[in-house]
């Protein structure tokens, strides 16, 4: 059975830059380079890990915990490719992209943030997000990065 075509489409928030594989070099490329098929297949799993703890956040968490989440794995992920410095990153979103993300109003989302400020878990400032106090922000939607599967990332 093969997929013809995708029934999703996916945006950048950046500028980014893309590699077009053909359907043809890629299966050429998966059978001769098994390695390559491995890192395929655990990138795989991973999204399918990082999906289930998403349907958590958007099914079972208030949008405290749902922005918090969002915002913890962020750090942890920028932190692990080095783009997280003095506690904060690079953080091109808009609020109507925050709401998108996270399942909530625009205004609702904008209320939670500026909770979020007020009691110092965030400091938002010229497209950077600044994070304090991340152990408390952790607690807040009890962050557990395992679901990120860390050391498998770092095998690829």
């Amino acid at each position: 059975m093969q997929i013809d075509r995708a029934d999703h489409c996916v945006a950048a928030l950046t500028p980014i830059k893309v590699a077009e594989v053909g359907r043809g070099q890629f299966e050429e490329i998966a059978l001769e380079r098994p390695e390559i098929t491995k890192a395929m297949w655990i990138n795989a799993l991973i999204t399918a890990s990082i999906q289930r703890g998403w349907c958590v956040n958007l099914g079972r968490r208030t949008a405290l915990e749902r922005l918090s989440h969002l915002f913890c794995e962020l750090y942890h992920r920028l932190c692990k490719v080095g783009m997280v410095a003095d506690a904060g990153f690079h953080f091109p979103v808009t609020q109507l992209e925050l709401a998108d993300a996270t399942g909530l109003t625009m205004v609702h989302t904008n209320r939670i943030l500026q909770e979020m400020q007020r009691k110092g878990l965030i400091e938002l400032q010229r497209r950077r997000l600044i994070v304090p106090d991340l152990a408390a922000l952790k607690r807040i939607c009890a962050f557990d990065p395992s679901y990120l599967h860390p050391a498998a990332q770092e095998a690829l």
